[in-house]
């Protein structure tokens, strides 16, 4: 281990850590590994362990759309989740987090989902280790030391991330990296799906798992097609960044789940399974009986599934042409959409509390037509994301900090190179 540390000190990795970081994040790797090889080494003092970086995600298009088969554009970004493994002869997984100074373990011998471990991080690892083992790649026991630069409440899936490394890790240290990408993201969503019970899609575990910026379409969601595309934002003069506007996730597994209920439920009353089975002409010709039968509120989210499956083909068209400026008009409508039809930047019922709103409010009113904002990943309480001007973004920071918290601004960067064994 203190040859490979020596290795990244002069410079020896210089270009899988620029693929992996940008600037202001790629300085503090080398510190953050001392400090995990410090507490592993106490346990594990003559093993070489293998180690991993999968980074976070950003949502750039297609907001809530994967789970009715839509297209999505996302991206993985230079914050991440750094890890150390070593194999032990137990079958029990142990994980020791930077930050937290108790290790929490799971055996291997029970690998049904728990109710007691919903909303936890112990039902991911056991959901992880079960649906690879269902598919031929079966977990030995390991030890697991962690540190993250994911912030909480991001909105940058720390959850897909985890799950991604988990499978990641037993794909390298049992199964010699022959389990694919795509494999460990379909597990990644089931763990969560029926392990940890959250309804999410596809769309987070696979932005953690690919390079760069990925234009995915779920149109078979069995095997989603990813392209990879450019994104030039930092040539064009613009930060991309997600500000954390002081919400949380919790309680609103039941908020997220009628969205795509509701989207599903247009589509059952036109006799198909899900939004993309259905033609949007033949949608707006059955909206005068379908009113009759569905909420208002589910009609106009099935009219933001319908725009935004349209919108991504425009903002993948446009990043692929190197039009910055029309991408970002899309970025804005896609906002709009969100705010508008889909109506996930407040929870129904609670008018108090609409921070994702007046952030985005605020934002708007800041860049005006130079740059975009729109509501980050699931919506309600998160965060949003913005593009501003290199030049403003310290303006930026000094409008919006005081109402939302010092640190509330969180700029990232499209990462090259997504998951990376480094070791």
């Amino acid at each position: 281990m203190n040859h490979f540390l020596q290795k990244i000190k002069k410079g020896e990795l210089e270009n899988i850590l620029t693929a992996m970081y940008s600037g202001h994040t790629g300085d503090a790797v080398l510190p953050r590994l001392e400090r995990l090889d410090v507490r592993a080494r106490t346990l594990f003092p003559n093993q070489t362990p293998i180690v991993l970086s999968v980074p976070g995600r950003t949502e750039l298009g297609g907001n809530h759309t994967d789970h009715n088969h839509g297209i999505v554009c996302a991206a993985s970004v230079d914050c991440d989740m750094l890890a150390m493994a070593f194999p032990v002869p137990e079958h029990t997984i142990t994980v020791y987090s930077e930050g937290f100074p108790k290790p929490f373990s799971i055996s291997l011998a029970q690998l049904k989902p728990n109710k007691s471990e919903r909303g936890r991080t112990e039902a991911l690892i056991r959901g992880m280790a079960a649906l690879l083992g269902e598919k031929g790649y079966p977990a030995g026991g390991f030890c697991l030391f962690l540190d993250s630069t994911i912030p909480n409440g991001s909105g940058l899936s720390s959850s897909a991330a985890f799950e991604v490394l988990v499978g990641e890790i037993i794909n390298h240290l049992f199964h010699d990296g022959t389990i694919s990408a795509i494999e460990i993201a379909r597990c990644g969503q089931q763990a969560e799906n029926l392990f940890y019970g959250k309804p999410c899609g596809l769309m987070d575990q696979i932005a953690c798992a690919f390079d760069g910026v990925s234009v995915i379409d779920f149109n078979d969601p069995a095997v989603p097609v990813v392209e990879s595309i450019p994104f030039p934002a930092a040539e064009n003069g613009f930060t991309l960044c997600v500000v954390n506007t002081g919400g949380d996730h919790v309680g609103l597994t039941a908020d997220y789940k009628a969205i795509q209920d509701e989207m599903k439920a247009c589509a059952r009353f036109l006799g198909k399974p899900v939004l993309r089975d259905v033609l949007y002409q033949d949608f707006c010709t059955a909206l005068p009986v379908m009113r009759k039968h569905v909420s208002d509120r589910a009609l106009l989210r099935a009219m933001h599934f319908f725009q935004e499956n349209e919108r991504v083909k425009k903002m993948a068209e446009y990043l692929s042409r190197g039009n910055f400026q029309e991408f970002l008009e899309e970025v804005k409508k896609s906002g709009l959409s969100s705010w508008r039809l889909l109506q996930n930047c407040h929870v129904a019922g609670h008018i108090e509390k609409q921070n994702t709103a007046l952030a985005l409010a605020m934002t708007e009113q800041f860049i005006k037509n130079d740059g975009a904002c729109r509501v980050h990943g699931g919506g309600f309480g998160g965060t949003i994301q913005c593009y501003i001007r290199n030049d403003r973004f310290s303006g930026y920071c000094r409008l919006l900090e005081p109402v939302f918290g010092t640190g509330s601004i969180f700029p990232v960067a499209v990462r090259k190179k997504a998951v990376v064994r480094l070791l």
